[in-house]
């Protein structure tokens, strides 16, 4: 293989593996909320998904973990990205039994009124499953909490910080405004 191939390929590698890691927007448009979504891959527990999400953000909008709130959400979810590595969501019932609430995100402490539950689910297997991650088919589960999964859906939302003016584009601002006064002055 010659070297120009070699570089080749690996571009197209490159190229091939950062398309797949580029989040999708629900639009408002298509009936969503504006929001955009992402599978991360790794070795976390619910916690460390949770603490590495926040540490993320897209397009200026902080990332979370996923608090999937509808079935049109979760549908969103399903079709647009790739469930296989049986991902976290936000969603826990560990401080009431049966109660589950957001534990990341915007929502966090709010509690949950959608569920996808897997047939059987959730069964609090062995007193110890607190947590919600997905299966492959979108379905949810309940899990142990120090128990590792290899991702999580991250979304990214929020309120982007409004960009300072430069001060030549307040001047100019200034500027037209002065002009509306000495308008309305000489007509009078």
């Amino acid at each position: 293989m010659s070297a120009r191939t070699a570089l080749l390929a690996a571009a197209m590698a490159c190229a091939a593996s950062s398309a797949a890691a580029i989040p999708v927007q629900w639009t408002t448009a298509a009936g969503g909320n504006g929001h955009w979504y992402e599978i991360i891959g790794g070795n976390f527990t619910q916690s460390s998904a949770i603490a590495d999400a926040e540490t993320r953000s897209y397009n200026g909008l902080d990332g979370y973990l996923a608090t999937v709130a509808s079935a049109e959400e979760m549908a969103f979810i399903q079709a647009n990205l790739d469930l296989s590595s049986l991902p976290f969501i936000s969603g826990t019932d560990e401080a009431r039994e049966g109660t589950w609430v957001f534990n990341s995100g915007p929502e966090t402490g709010t509690t949950m009124s959608y569920f996808n539950w897997s047939p059987g689910e959730p069964n609090n297997a062995g007193g110890t499953e607190d947590i919600l991650h997905m299966w492959s088919n979108g379905t949810w589960n309940d899990h142990q909490p120090w128990v590792n999964i290899t991702g999580y859906v991250i979304e990214y939302s929020g309120n982007v910080a409004p960009v300072p003016l430069p001060a030549s584009a307040a001047l100019l601002l200034a500027a037209f405004a002065g002009l509306g006064v000495a308008k309305r002055h000489r007509k009078a």
